[in-house]
């Protein structure tokens, strides 16, 4: 009895300490809790998603009818749902009506496709985000513009000693044997 009583505390708190995680981590985003959770009861593949979470996965991604629910067979066992939203790890997944707006948000220091992907990351998920957040990147005229390598220096060698001795190269390795 009191066992039980303990596992019911301990998910009341797991519950809470989630809730206030989903709530911090959508607070920076251009959209709220509220516009993500409606936005994934309307989404048909994040509710296929949440079934399967619910009711069981199938034994195989080729018995999934949602194309884009497939794509989150691989990463069953991280996903979870709270309060309607579904997260994967810590990540809020993000339904498809607001990707653009996240990827946006994400974008506006132009932080390259590296650092943009790090950063996207840390918050959010879907599938294909990288290929999303490359396409972007390689479409902004900012990003190329800051992406360009810098021009190389041409070669230039040494001027040829006028006579022997006139300058000398040495090759040092450091100590040897000790």
């Amino acid at each position: 009895r009191e066992d039980d009583e303990d596992f019911v505390i301990a998910a009341i708190s797991l519950d809470d300490e989630l809730e206030v995680f989903i709530d911090s981590s959508v607070s920076n985003f251009p959209v709220t809790h509220a516009l993500i959770r409606k936005a994934t009861k309307e989404s048909k593949s994040l509710q296929a998603v949440i079934k399967y979470h619910h009711e069981g996965w199938p034994e195989s991604s080729t018995m999934i009818a949602e194309p884009e629910a497939k794509l989150f067979f691989c990463r069953r066992f991280a996903l979870s749902v709270v309060e309607g939203c579904l997260l994967l790890g810590e990540r809020v997944v993000v339904p498809e009506v607001y990707r653009k707006r996240i990827l946006k948000q994400l974008h506006k220091a132009h932080p390259g496709i590296v650092r943009m992907k790090s950063l996207a990351r840390c918050y959010v998920f879907w599938p294909r985000i990288d290929a999303d957040i490359e396409d972007l990147v390689r479409a902004c005229p900012k990003c190329a513009a800051a992406a360009k390598l810098p021009t190389k220096a041409p070669l230039q060698s040494w001027p040829t000693p006028k006579g022997t001795w006139e300058r000398v190269h040495i090759d040092y390795a450091g100590p040897m044997n000790g």
